[in-house]
Parts: structure tokens; C-alpha cells; sequence
């Protein structure tokens, strides 16, 4: 009898531990990509530069929330884009969102304006 019960104990404690880690891995990909998405958009401003439209019109801007661009402008003609993307993460198992909060990635561009 106590071996059925320790059986049952493992069996319970095993799938705990995989729906956990199953759930750090998919938080751990939309954060990955997240990031990546937020490094294409400020690639975009560092190239091109800083134009409102066509930075709404990227695929990478869509994918976000919300987008916060704040510009600093330096001296020399240097402009520093502070970039802040929000991405809310949605939960696959609901009795797992413990600690995870919304993704929050930060990039900032420096760019010489003429």
C-alpha cells in the first residue's frame, strides 16, 4: 500500500514540475522574442531614423501592446531614442501565474542627425 501511495506522491510532484517548466519555457520565448522584435525596431530608427508612420507600419511594432518612444536630444547633433515595448503574457496553465508579470523590454538609440 505504501508503494502505491509513494506512486501516486511522484506522479503528482512530476507533473507539477513538467507544467512549471513548461511554463518558464514559453515565458522564456515570448521574452526572447519580445526582444528581438524590439532590436528590429530600433535597427529601424538607427538606419532610417525616427518617423512615427512608417515605425507603426512595421510587423515588429504590431506585435507589441504598447510603445513608448521617448526622444533625448545630446549635444553635436546626437539624438538618443529611448525605446520601451510592453507585451502582456498570457498564462498557458491559470494556476501557475505566480510571478509572471508583463514583459517589459528596453532599448535605447543613439543616432547623428543632420
Amino acid at each position: 500500500m505504501s508503494n502505491q501511495v509513494g506512486l501516486i506522491l511522484s506522479f503528482i510532484f512530476l507533473s507539477f514540475f513538467l507544467l512549471l517548466s513548461g511554463e518558464v519555457i514559453t515565458y522564456q520565448q515570448v521574452s526572447v522574442k519580445s526582444m528581438s522584435y524590439l532590436n528590429d525596431m530600433a535597427l529601424y530608427i538607427q538606419n532610417y531614423g525616427y518617423d512615427q508612420k512608417e515605425i507603426e507600419k512595421l510587423v515588429s511594432y504590431s506585435y507589441f501592446d504598447k510603445v513608448e518612444i521617448n526622444v533625448i536630444e545630446n549635444d553635436d547633433y546626437y539624438v538618443t531614442y529611448k525605446i520601451i515595448g510592453y507585451k502582456e503574457y498570457e498564462y498557458a496553465t491559470r494556476f501557475l501565474n505566480y510571478g509572471f508579470d508583463d514583459i517589459v523590454c528596453n532599448l535605447n538609440v543613439t543616432r547623428k542627425e543632420f
